[in-house]
């Protein structure tokens, strides 16, 4: 089994780092709804990407094909009420 040493400079920086993180006093600053900037609430993004663009024609092809069902639905109605 190989084992290496860590280098006594590394060493005594993660000493110093593990040191420091231990003993850091308690955070005070929250961040809540009430303290967050305005701009960051009011954001809007766009969402792209051939997954959206497929959505979207999806969505046609769902409107056309209920536009068509509907269509076909009042015919055989008018038909059957003759």
């Amino acid at each position: 089994m190989l084992v290496r040493r860590v280098p006594q400079r590394l060493a005594s920086t993660l000493k110093t780092i593990t040191m420091q993180s231990n003993s850091a006093p308690a955070r005070t600053k929250v961040l809540t709804i009430d303290n967050i900037n305005p701009n960051i609430k009011s954001m809007e993004y766009a969402v792209r990407g051939p997954i959206v663009i497929r959505a979207a024609e999806i969505e046609k092809e769902l409107e056309q094909v209920s536009a068509t069902t509907e269509r076909t639905m009042e015919k055989r109605a008018s038909h059957a009420l003759r």
